[in-house]
């Protein structure tokens, strides 16, 4: 399994979340909120590990609106659940979601999170 199929296993998973809108890369821009943009952070050839991003992004200009619009994508299980969804794929592991703030996309300035999840090449 190489690094392109297992982007589109983590897409094809998250689309099964209703409602969230699922980019496989990092679009110009982003109107439908809530969204998740799947972008590679680097590659580890010695283990044979990936390292991809879902930045998390909601609509709203209140940090603290945007942080419970996206608890429910945030909880370990559950219709909504990033972590249920993308652990769900072979050789991926949910690691970890960071703070809610303000994430840069393209020049624009949206609030959001970034969830860490490993995935393992074989």
């Amino acid at each position: 399994m190489g690094v392109v199929s297992i982007r589109q296993g983590i897409v094809a998973a998250l689309e099964g979340i209703g409602g969230l809108r699922v980019y496989d890369h990092r679009p110009e821009s982003v109107s439908e909120f809530p969204a998740a943009l799947v972008w590679l952070r680097s590659a580890n050839y010695t283990d044979g590990t990936f390292t991809f991003v879902v930045s998390l992004l909601a609509g709203g200009w209140s940090a603290g609106e945007a942080e419970r619009s996206l608890h429910p994508f945030l909880e370990s299980r559950g219709s909504k659940s990033v972590r249920a969804a993308v652990d769900g794929q072979s050789a991926c592991l949910t690691v970890s979601a960071g703070e809610v703030g303000w994430r840069e996309v393209n020049g624009s300035r949206l609030p959001g999170v970034d969830v860490t999840v490993v995935a393992t090449d074989g």
